[in-house]
């Protein structure tokens, strides 16, 4: 089965906790063609992306057609923006052709202040009721990939329930891991400085991709 895909994808690039869902909310909302992996796999994509606040991932099969049906949408405009991801989403692997058709995508790269992406991990991961469990849960998963001297002070963290304190440490954990940096130069880069910003970033960025469009056009 051949599957269609648009001629121009646009990756959006950006620290955890950047606001890259929160800038792809705008863009759809301008009625933007958006493949949402995140919201189409049920899952951050990170080791605390799944908790027992979701309602858990859609089988391989429901997670490929939603995939399908998103490409086929955005082919008419011949263009698309995604969120940079790796090879899996919690148990949702990407299909191959996607990963083949925005190997090479133009990156949009999204920077925010500390602050700001403390913010939105705090209301992203730590606003529903067994939010402490799930993430204790979580950063078991990450024992054997972390300093083990790391891994108990921010253990402790959680169960001293100091919320900014271990978001702040596991951002760093993020930041400093290869997998998390950028592989391409930005043809972009956005600063959000305040969440109602970012409706002026999405229009500096269509602006931006629309001009694109048409030198390729």
């Amino acid at each position: 089965m051949s599957i269609p895909l648009p001629s121009h994808f646009f990756l959006i690039h950006g620290k955890t906790g950047a606001g890259k869902t929160r800038l792809l909310s705008c863009l759809k909302s301008k009625g933007q063609p958006v493949l949402d992996l995140e919201t189409i796999a049920q899952h951050r994509g990170s080791a605390f992306g799944a908790n027992s606040f979701t309602m858990g991932q859609p089988d391989k099969e429901s997670f490929e057609q939603q995939i399908i049906d998103a490409l086929l949408k955005a082919v008419a405009l011949d263009y698309c923006f995604v969120e940079q991801k790796g090879n899996n989403i919690g148990k949702r692997r990407i299909p191959e052709y996607l990963k083949e058709g925005i190997d090479d995508a133009m990156v949009i790269q999204l920077e925010s202040s500390s602050e700001m992406r403390i913010k939105h991990i705090r209301e992203d991961y730590f606003s529903h009721p067994t939010c402490m469990e799930d993430a204790m849960e979580s950063l078991t998963k990450l024992k054997e990939k972390m300093d083990p001297i790391l891994w108990k002070e921010t253990y402790r963290m959680l169960e001293s329930g100091d919320k900014d304190s271990f978001i702040k440490s596991m951002l760093e954990f993020y930041d400093s891991s290869t997998r998390y940096h950028l592989t391409q130069n930005p043809v972009l880069t956005v600063y959000v400085n305040a969440d109602n910003e970012f409706e002026l970033a999405a229009n500096q960025v269509l602006e931006f991709v629309q001009q694109k469009i048409r030198t390729y056009s």
